[in-house]
This record gives structure tokens, sequence and C-alpha cells, in this order.
């Protein structure tokens, strides 16, 4: 494999220094070690780099919404569900309210868990008209100023005539606004104490900010299952801080990897991380059809991303070439979708086979070009189940429960080693963050910046252009949406302007929010032989299994 197989494969893994061993943490326990065969230097066969730090990559189908159905005429018309959980709420043409305060409650949960600064021109007893962003004056080329919005949502609701609701006539539901952090005119203190009564019962100090980071956490998750030495197979949910390095949320052994295992380790993850449907969450896996099809009923308002490194091993068995692999990973790469037009129509005429393969294999899923925004990953592949799996291969070759107090060890550590690290960091943006903001800091001289405002401008270079606006924190080209991190036409505009790129990194991508997540340690637990007794038949180690060895003739 060349340089630039590689490149494509792990672009943006990390090795820190501070890497520290994992390895043998249980093998004086006198019950676990009863478990395993054979020495420690057995499972590090082959296994060289196994360490509490990783390298981390860059690299509707189902009809219940949880919305109750009142059909009139034959015609039917979602009613609101108070008893949906308030970050899944979502508006509905023909959806019908008992009162204009219910509908208004709805639409500040809609806006405050999505980020949309909605706000009530019309505003009465009878009628409610709803848009999004702050009014803005532009020039109407005749010297005159007049308002506009730029986010084009607009919703229409009004009291009905024949029975006392209220109903949403009218919704677009598009919005092209990025995602704002300041809501102080729909987060009152009455909201609060409605939708944070059961926190703030529990822990009577939690502070606003706490609740913000709530509203606003990450929700970038990668799926993986791989197979464990001596039988079953191990499914994980591998989240990504704020450093872009893996956070292992969950794990599971299954007989084998198909639907209802998947189903059933999805179900008990959606109760974990309080999302209902879906909505607002990405997840990143392999092809195989169990879990996507598991995804679809769990989940089936989330964004499913397939791993663009799984598409292409497919795609190079039966294209093989230089201009096959450079064509497919541009298109995977685009971050419009002109630019993927342009790049899968060059493939169309060099072989329809491969375009028709590739267009086969929904696009959606695997090219930037239609990620959703605002997410703070722009990943297409799935690196951090790739790099956990790396990390507890050694492990994997042990018995089941060996094996998982090796893994929960693992994770112990590396969440105090990330706490310790966040204490540390000196600046607001995360190291691996702020490592790629000073390379793409070296391409922007190569941009030419043209003003047209304050906050809008031109960039070009000898063939290409796009506008920039820095108060809506938006490029063309969508990689600043898509990424979180200044794209070069961005960092040009900014340097031109003399404002320092950083602050425009999104905060997700921030030490507080580094430290936010490893703020919470996990429990140490004592050794076996204070487990709780049981009168079952005790585990024996598992039979050895050797492959058989050809005669020689």
């Amino acid at each position: 494999m060349n340089n630039s197989t590689n490149i494509e494969f792990i672009s943006g893994m990390e090795v820190d220094d501070d890497d520290i061993s994992f390895l043998n943490q249980t093998m004086n326990d006198s019950f676990l070690s009863l478990l395993c065969y054979g020495t420690i230097d057995d499972y590090k066969e082959e296994d060289e780099v196994n360490s509490i730090e990783d390298w981390s990559s860059n690299e509707k189908d189902d009809d219940s919404d949880g919305v109750e159905k009142i059909t009139e005429h034959g015609v039917v018309y979602p009613s609101y569900g108070s008893t949906v959980n308030w970050k899944l709420q979502k508006p509905m043409v023909g959806m019908k309210f008992e009162s204009l305060a219910q509908l208004k409650e709805s639409l500040i949960d809609y806006g405050v868990s999505n980020g949309y600064q909605l706000e009530f021109p019309v505003n009465d007893h009878k009628r409610l008209l709803v848009r999004c962003g702050k009014e803005t004056e532009e020039d109407d080329g005749a010297g005159k100023k007049r308002k506009v919005r730029k986010c084009p949502f607009r919703l229409w609701a009004s009291r009905m005539t024949s029975e006392d609701s209220f109903q949403i006539k009218s919704l677009d539901e598009k919005h092209i606004c990025s995602r704002k952090f300041s809501l102080g005119s729909l987060v009152t203190y009455s909201w609060i104490a409605k939708r944070y009564f059961k926190q703030i019962i529990d822990n009577p100090e939690i502070s606003l900010r706490e609740m913000q980071k709530d509203v606003m956490r990450k929700k970038v998750i990668g799926l993986d299952g791989c197979f464990l030495k001596n039988s079953g197979q191990l499914l994980s949910a591998v989240g990504r801080d704020a450093n872009n390095h893996i956070f292992p949320l969950a794990w599971a052994v299954v007989s084998v990897e198909n639907k209802e295992n998947w189903m059933w380790f999805l179900d008990l993850l959606r109760d974990d991380i309080e999302i209902k449907d879906g909505f607002g969450l990405t997840l990143i896996s392999d092809q195989l059809k169990g879990i996507i099809e598991a995804v679809k009923d769990v989940f089936p308002y989330a964004e499913h991303r397939q791993c663009t490194r799984h598409i292409y091993a497919n795609f190079k068995k039966k294209y093989r070439g230089l201009q096959f692999k450079n064509l497919f990973w541009a298109a995977a790469k685009s971050t419009t979708e002109q630019q993927f037009e342009e790049k899968i129509e060059e493939l169309k005429t060099i072989s329809n086979g491969a375009y028709n393969h590739l267009m086969e294999r929904n696009p959606i899923t695997w090219s930037r070009a239609f990620f959703e925004v605002n997410r703070a990953c722009d990943a297409y592949e799935n690196g951090m189940s790739e790099s956990f799996n790396s990390r507890i291969r050694v492990a994997r070759r042990m018995p089941i429960i060996t094996m998982l107090e090796e893994i929960r060890l693992f994770v112990m550590q590396r969440v105090f080693l990330m706490a310790t690290k966040a204490e540390k960091m000196e600046y607001d943006v995360c190291p691996t963050i702020r490592k790629k903001l000073e390379d793409i800091k070296v391409k922007q001289r190569h941009w030419k910046v043209i003003p047209s405002s304050n906050i809008k401008f031109e960039i070009r270079n000898e063939k290409d252009a796009y506008v920039v606006n820095i108060d809506e924190q938006t490029c063309s080209c969508r990689s600043w949406q898509l990424s979180g991190i200044p794209c070069v036409h961005t960092v040009a505009a900014l340097v031109f302007i003399n404002k320092d790129p950083e602050t425009y990194v999104s905060n997700w991508l921030k030490k507080d929010m580094f430290k936010e997540t490893y703020k919470y340690p996990i429990k140490p637990l004592r050794g076996s032989k204070y487990w709780p007794k049981t009168n079952d038949i005790k585990p024996l180690p598992p039979k050895e299994r050797r492959m058989p060895v050809s005669k020689m003739k």
C-alpha cells in the first residue's frame, strides 16, 4: 500500500507521547487468571501498540414518531404529544395543540434543542407567526434600506373555527442558519424550571453552563462489531471527544452480529443517551445489513453515515487503478453537491459500471457533500471504532469475563488520563484541532479576499470562488459548517480583518467541552474474591483452539 492510500484511510490519527500500556491488568487475579490459558506473552503476540491514548481519525422508514394521529374527514392530522421528550419536539403541518401556550412551548423546545433563534412577529390569541433569525438591513439597490431574514424557516398557526384548538396551517421547515448558543429570549426561568426540574431536585447546585451543555452536546457515535478469539462478537458504540479522540460509550458481547442483537444493543444505548428517535444524532458504521436495518428501527431520524473505507474496499475489488481511486476519494471528500456531481460524472465517462456501483450505494451516506451540518464532525469513515478495536486487540483474545475486566480498566484509566490532560491544556481550542487550524493558516495565503462588507467576503483563487459570512459562521464550501473548524476561505477572511480564527472554532472542540467530557470518573471495584458468591457452576477456561497443521510432503 502506498503512502497516499495510508493518508486517505487514517488521516488525522494522532499518537501522544504519554501513551501508557493497559495490558496485563488482571492476570494476577486468581479468578480471572483461572479463566485464561497460557501467559500474557501469548496474548501480546503480534500486538505491539496497545495503550490508553489513541490516534483518533478524521478521517424515514419507521412511521412511529411518538406523535398521536387524528383522522378528520379522511385527512390524518398529527396531535401534539406532551409525553415526547422535549429535545425531540418537531413541528408538522396540521399538528393540533390544546392552546397557544402549548404551541409556543413546543416551538421553544424545538428552538432550544436545535439551536434555532426563533422569534414570534405575530403573537396574539388567534394567530402565531414564527420566523428564524433576526431581521437585518440591506441596501435594496435604490439607496434605500430594507429588512430581510436570511433563514427561510416560517411557521403560521391559528385558532381553528371548528373546535377550540390551535393548528399549524403552513410550514417551511428549511433552516440555513448556523446553530445559535445564545438563546436568552427563549430560555426563560419558567422554561428552565420545567425542563430541568428533576435535575435541579437531584442536584440543587447544577449550573446554567451544565444545562446549556446538555442542550449542545456533540452527538456523533461510531458503531462496530468485531470477532472474539474464543467465541462470539463484541458490539461497541464509540463517541468522539472535543480533541477528536475516541470516547468509548458502551460495549457488549453477543453470540453473532445480526439485526436482532444490534436492536437489543441500540435499544439500551438509546435509553442511556436519551435520544428517543435519533433527532440530531449522527451514526457511523459499516455496510452490514443487520446494523443498517436496526438503526432504521431504533433511530429512524438519525443521520446514518456508512464507513467510506468499507465502500472503497468493495469498490476497488472490481475497479482498480489510480484513476478510479482518486475519483472515488475526491467524490467522498466533496463538501458541496456541485463538487460531487463533477467528480462522479467524470467517473461515469470512464466507466458506467463504476458509476452505477457507487450510485447504488447511496452517496448521501458516504459523501460529505450530503452530510448534516453543525455536528462538528465531517468524518466519512469509522476511525473511532477502528481505533477502539485496535486498543483492545489483546483483550479480545482473552475469555469473556477477563476481557470485560480488561476493557473496564482500560476505559477507567483513560478517563483519568484525559481528565488530567484537560487541566494542563493551555489554550481554549483542543491540541488536535489547533494543529489542523495551523495547517489551514499556511494554506490561506493562496486565496484572495474581496470584501463585500465587514462580515461578508468573496474568497477567490485562480479557478474557484466562495462566499464567507462571519456573523452566520458559514462558508459556501460547507467545510466550516461540517467540521466546526474554520475552512481555508474563512481563515483568509479572518486574517484579512485581523481576527483570531481560534475564536470561531465550534464550542464542541474547545477545552471546556473536553473537561466536561471527562469530569465523571469510572468507579473502581474490588478484586474477584470479593464478588458476590453464587451457587452456579463455576466458569471453566475455554478449550484452546489450535489451527490444523498441514503435513510436509
